[in-house]
């Protein structure tokens, strides 16, 4: 999958696990189109991004992960908003609307698609890295 990064707006932070970027990508754009083929998973998913449902695209999911480089720390990795998802979602949006659909974003992954990512045990991502911003 490749990913257009015009602007990279983070989302979550967390320990590299048993997955690489590509297959943490991967399970990105799978959970994105499960959720967002189920009628009321979309409905949901429009009203929590205050959109219509026609705007989601079932192949332009709102994340993506990159892996960083190792360091003394060991690597990470990070989720991204997509630019290609908020370029078609957030345009015309004036900034105090784009922070709200940003912070929508973040919660609707870690409400859905997180868990559909990596679920419970199986170490797919690392341990979530807390901000001391946040």
């Amino acid at each position: 999958m490749t990913v257009v990064e015009a602007t990279n707006i983070e989302i979550e932070r967390d320990e590299v696990g048993s997955a690489d970027e590509a297959e943490i990508n991967e399970r990105i754009r799978a959970a994105w189109e499960t959720l967002i083929r189920d009628p009321s998973a979309r409905g949901r998913v429009a009203a929590t991004l205050s959109v219509d449902v026609s705007q989601l695209d079932p192949r332009n999911p709102p994340a993506f992960a990159k892996q960083s480089r190792a360091g003394l720390t060991g690597g990470e990795i990070i989720i991204y908003m997509a630019a290609t998802f908020g370029t078609g979602v957030l345009s015309g949006a004036g900034e105090a609307v784009g922070q709200a659909i940003l912070d929508a974003i973040k919660n609707l992954w870690k409400r859905d698609l997180r868990k559909k990512v990596s679920p419970l045990g199986s170490g797919v991502l690392g341990k979530e890295k807390i901000d001391s911003k946040d």
